[in-house]
């Protein structure tokens, strides 16, 4: 059958509507970051969507400290006072110093031997020989000064705040001897073991 040329305009304009209405219709979606949190459809200029990337940085607790080695009272030296960062008369040191910022190092001193009271309490710093114990006493320096201040039995001899990298305490031994009017010192070693601990507290 031969159109005419109206006839074959009017059939392409309608299949070319028909091709248009067959096409299908896509939602408008969001492009996002993997990463991010759920999206919403932005339609207005403006509007926003907000997430959060977690920050971490951790830092390990950890401190050196040392104290002195050995202390050696003769007779003619009854006082010892430290001095220093090693050896066997050395300030209680502490270096290395990092620890949570409400936590604090605090450094004791007991004793292995100690003497009693009339009570029967033990209550001083002593060393032995043969069962005879002569008592001495350990102070802590306060400050830049001369003073000195007594330590008792599991008495605090430094304590080091956070953020502090390294700090050092001087004491002084002073040995107390068995001598008076008619009163004679018994022979021996004597020795014992001031025992020292160093333990995170609060910080207050």
């Amino acid at each position: 059958m031969k159109l005419t040329k109206k006839a074959a305009t009017l059939l392409l304009a309608a299949s070319l509507a028909v091709s248009v209405c067959a096409m299908p219709v896509f939602a408008d979606v969001p492009t996002s970051n993997t990463a991010s949190a759920t999206g919403t459809k932005v339609t207005n200029v403006g509007q926003n969507t907000q997430t959060k990337t977690d920050i971490e940085y951790v830092v390990e607790a950890s401190y050196n400290w040392s104290v002195p080695v050995k202390i050696t009272f003769t007779s003619d030296t009854v006082s010892v006072t430290t001095d220093g960062t090693s050896g066997n008369t050395q300030n209680v040191y502490v270096s290395n110093h990092v620890i949570p910022n409400d936590k604090k190092l605090q450094i004791t001193v007991d004793s292995n031997t100690t003497t009693s009271s009339a009570g029967g309490t033990d209550n001083e710093f002593a060393i032995e020989a043969h069962g005879a114990k002569l008592k001495y006493e350990i102070s802590k320096k306060n400050g830049t000064g001369e003073d000195f201040t007594k330590v008792e039995l599991k008495g605090t001899v430094m304590e080091v705040v956070s953020g502090v990298k390294e700090q050092q305490q001087i004491l002084k031994f002073d040995l107390t001897k068995d001598t008076g009017t008619n009163v004679s010192e018994k022979a021996g070693s004597y020795s014992g073991v001031a025992v020292f601990t160093a333990q995170l507290v609060a910080a207050t």
